[in-house]
């Protein structure tokens, strides 16, 4: 028979059951280093076999978690006097250690990068801290501070644009000074570029390179470049960022003035889904939920560029401001069915 406190033995059954759900709760609560189920049992003058029952009907409705590694080698595998230690987690207590392997925990660092919430910039930090020591870590956040990802990355459109990002990259982290072969509009010239960074722009699907060229900022299309070699060394302006200097441009237009925009998006074809997904990465965008969609209100450095990824949404994206891209819209609309009539 099972023994029962003395408060306990005049109450119902369904009450004497939930008193003491709440009582191995307490206890845990009051011990973040857990117990064991023969602890709980000696604490609360309750069966052995009652507890483990409890605390797996706990652990179905609460954060209740149990080192189990002993259960087998100590036990002889039985589990009611198995001396495994029961945990209540809160946000006051530690999870028990995640075993990432290195390439799943730099998977998630790459994914918490954007993140805006402090929680999660915090545990970024912390899996950082784990993976890499102080000169590993400095370079790790290089790497990252210096190639800007703006929308969904895409597989990369030949293995010769492959091997260049590779080797700008490497360039770009070295400090090394690049003499190349550009295909202009007209011509093929010859530069010499001191590289500061990479981007991706994911509506045209193509990599530039950020570059000084005789102290002035520049773009180049990586796929334009015939050749590449380095030459000599640089020091990297330690004022420049690269996600700074391009946060306002809709892709890597970062010297064009600045505009308020707002679209209006009705929600056909998973239309809505496709915005906040292609957008997350912008750091001033406002979505404002209506009845037919949403209204997408952000800021950004010239017009040129945003106007074929409006485009490619056809009746479903209708610009209100600025006037200007609300124009040119209004005339491309009119110049596609002037084709098709």
């Amino acid at each position: 028979m099972e023994p029962n406190q003395p408060s306990l033995q005049e109450v119902p059954v369904m009450d004497k059951t939930l008193n003491r759900l709440c009582a191995i709760v307490n206890l845990l609560k009051a011990e973040p280093q857990g117990l064991t189920v023969a602890e709980i049992a000696q604490a609360l003058q309750f069966n052995r076999a009652r507890v483990r029952t409890d605390l797996e009907l706990l652990s179905h409705e609460l954060p209740l978690t149990a080192d189990c590694d002993a259960i087998d080698t100590e036990s002889g595998g039985d589990p009611v006097n198995a001396p495994e230690r029961w945990f209540l987690l809160s946000k006051h207590n530690a999870l028990p250690a995640v075993g990432f392997t290195t390439a799943e925990a730099l998977a998630l660092t790459a994914v918490l990068k954007n993140a805006k919430s402090q929680s999660l910039q915090e545990l970024r930090t912390r899996i950082m801290a784990v993976l890499f020591d102080d000169p590993e870590r400095a370079a790790m956040q290089r790497r990252q501070q210096r190639v800007l990802v703006k929308g969904a990355r895409q597989a990369f459109e030949s293995n010769r644009v492959e091997q260049a990002v590779s080797f700008l990259e490497e360039a770009v982290l070295s400090e090394h000074v690049l003499k190349v072969s550009y295909r202009g509009p007209k011509e093929t010239i010859a530069l010499e570029l001191q590289p500061l960074g990479l981007i991706y722009y994911w509506v045209w699907g193509f990599w530039y390179l950020v570059a000084l060229r005789d102290g002035d900022l520049r773009v180049y299309r990586v796929d334009r470049l015939e050749s590449i070699a380095e030459s000599g060394t640089f020091t990297y302006p330690e004022e420049f960022s690269l996600s700074e200097q391009f946060a306002d441009a809709w892709g890597v237009e970062w010297d064009g003035p600045l505009a308020k925009i707002a679209i209006q998006f009705y929600d056909e074809y998973r239309v809505v889904e496709r915005v906040l997904r292609e957008t997350a990465h912008r750091r001033h965008r406002h979505i404002k939920p209506i009845e037919s969609g949403i209204i997408y209100h952000d800021r950004i450095r010239g017009l040129t560029e945003i106007r074929p990824w409006i485009r490619s949404f056809g009746s479903s994206a209708i610009v209100q401001e600025p006037g200007e891209l609300r124009e040119n819209m209004i005339q491309s609309a009119q110049w596609v069915y002037e084709k098709h009539c």
